[in-house]
């Protein structure tokens, strides 16, 4: 068996321990209380608080007869095969075809009942699990006509059973629909008790749903076994039920609108349908990999990025597409850029240098943001102390027609990794220009002040530097040696560096930033 099956049956096994024939009853959502179906529309039409009326057993009673059988008899609905149906029978097939009756729908068989807990993924299902052998509390409807009327079923008497069950002689359509599900009905008189010490109640987690919804498949339990007629083929297939089609264009379409949506996970499964379909079209392992990227997936998405480069050559739907064609060289650009982005995120940093390498490399084909890979490197250079590979980086990115705002961001950049090499009059322009830029932060004005103060401390030049990266926690510091100190000297905290640019996206919105990095303490040193 199994192993996720496995697990509930245990469960079920544990429930089952005393002798008795069990009845199952499978809810989607754990939320919804044990309610026939008339027991819904009576309260939404008389208000919560209408189980609680002490008038409901006998409005029960009145709507089963009023509303449902008498009129079904007056349209000619209560003859079968030239012989009149009792009450119970003709509830039974008006049900059938959706009225809502108080019959209840349970089964004898577990696994059955397990399947229609599972066939909503969004919130946890319940089982309910019967002892219809309890004497006391449960007993079965006789084949007596006379006790198979409203009244008789619905009204319960002093110290009858609070349930009862019923196995109907099954006939025309129905027939392959209630043997495969192995069909029973349970009705309370009016309401079905909610002590657990009746029915117990076992909690199918929305987590597990979807591996076991494969497991009951290959035990051929599904939608099409389970409701093998046509009603159950057309009630599959309504307005609200879940589309299935074989072209990836709708999981495409679906999936984009979960990511813009925030839905994640939701969108990760979309894409995983268009990949099911289409394996070899990059394009569906980028949009997946931003999908895991939002998640906080990264090492999952690295892998998707390196998948969209593997299938570059197909970008759009299976299109083949030439090697100079400038989407193809835009999409390689944007997986390459975005694998950099959670490789650096995983601290991988020799990978991710590479992938922003080959990023760089490609934006001679490109037209537009190519400054961003410039900016991203410069940013991870400078968290490795490569300083001088950093400011040529950030130099390059101002040249590529950075808007302001990315303007602003990589001169304040800039200018910390020219504090860190200890250049403070070029730093000192580059704080201001960023300022200039409005980077929406504080920080340029906060590090400008800050090396003013430095500057009128020990000047500009000759300057000997060293900065140091904690690892244990604590802040980073830069040690500067200066002769006209000869003991340690703090001067206020440098804010860090401003994040990485997000991921790009595709035919959609991009993808979020990444976070910047903690500020530094420059400490004079004595000689």
């Amino acid at each position: 068996m199994a192993s996720e099956i496995e697990k509930y049956l245990q469960e079920i096994r544990q429930a089952t321990t005393n002798p008795g024939v069990y009845a199952y009853r499978g809810q989607a959502n754990a939320e919804w209380p044990l309610r026939s179906a008339a027991t819904r529309r009576l309260i939404e039409s008389l208000g919560d608080d209408a189980c609680n009326n002490p008038h409901f057993s006998n409005i029960y009673i009145d709507y089963h007869r009023d509303t449902l059988v008498e009129p079904a008899r007056t349209r000619g609905f209560g003859v079968e095969t030239g012989h009149r149906v009792t009450d119970l029978q003709l509830l039974a097939n008006l049900q059938h075809f959706g009225a809502a009756t108080g019959l209840l729908d349970f089964t004898w068989s577990p696994l059955t009942a397990l399947w229609f807990a599972c066939i909503q993924s969004e919130s946890d299902g319940k089982l309910f699990v019967l002892n219809a052998n309890d004497t006391i509390q449960v007993a079965k409807v006789p084949n007596d006509p006379d006790l198979q009327t409203i009244e008789a079923v619905f009204t319960r008497s002093d110290n009858a059973p609070s349930m009862l069950y019923w196995e109907p002689m099954w006939s025309g359509d129905a027939i392959p629909r209630i043997l495969r599900q192995r069909g029973v009905f349970v009705i309370g008189r009016p309401l079905v008790p909610t002590d657990t010490h009746i029915i117990q109640e076992i909690e199918v987690t929305k987590d597990d749903k979807a591996l076991l919804i494969e497991e009951l498949e290959l035990l051929d339990l599904s939608q099409a076994s389970l409701f093998p007629d046509i009603y159950g083929f057309s009630g599959s297939e309504g307005v609200t039920s879940t589309v299935q089609v074989k072209n990836p264009r709708f999981y495409f379409v679906q999936g984009n609108q979960h990511y813009q949506a925030g839905n994640y996970v939701q969108a990760i499964a979309s894409y995983d349908r268009c990949i099911d379909l289409a394996p070899n079209v990059g394009e569906f392992y980028f949009l997946r990999g931003n999908a895991k990227s939002a998640s906080t997936l990264f090492r999952e998405a690295a892998q998707d990025y390196e998948q969209a480069i593997a299938h570059r050559d197909r970008v759009l739907f299976g299109i083949e597409t030439a090697k100079e064609n400038p989407v193809r060289s835009l999409m390689l650009f944007m997986a390459y850029f975005n694998c950099g982005n959670v490789l650096a995120e995983l601290s991988e940093y020799g990978a991710a240098l590479s992938y922003y390498g080959k990023a760089v490399q490609l934006t001679a084909a490109i037209t537009l943001d190519k400054e961003v890979a410039f900016f991203n490197r410069g940013n991870l250079y400078l968290d490795l102390g490569q300083s001088g590979e950093a400011i040529n980086d950030y130099d390059t990115a101002l040249s590529l027609r950075a808007d302001e705002m990315n303007s602003g961001r990589i001169f304040f950049n800039k200018g910390n990794a020219l504090v860190m090499i200890g250049h403070f009059k070029e730093a000192l322009e580059c704080y201001k220009l960023a300022e200039q830029h409005d980077v929406t932060v504080q920080g340029p004005s906060q590090n400008r002040r800050t090396l003013e103060d430095l500057i009128g401390a020990i000047g500009t030049n000759g300057h000997t530097c060293r900065f140091i990266k904690c690892h244990d926690g604590s802040i980073d510091r830069l040690e500067i040696q200066n002769a006209l100190s000869n003991s340690q000297t703090k001067i206020p905290v440098f804010q860090g560096r401003v994040g990485n640019t997000g991921n790009f996206g595709w035919n959609m919105g991009g993808g979020k930033g990444f976070g910047g990095k903690n500020g530094f303490i420059v400490m004079l040193v004595g000689d």
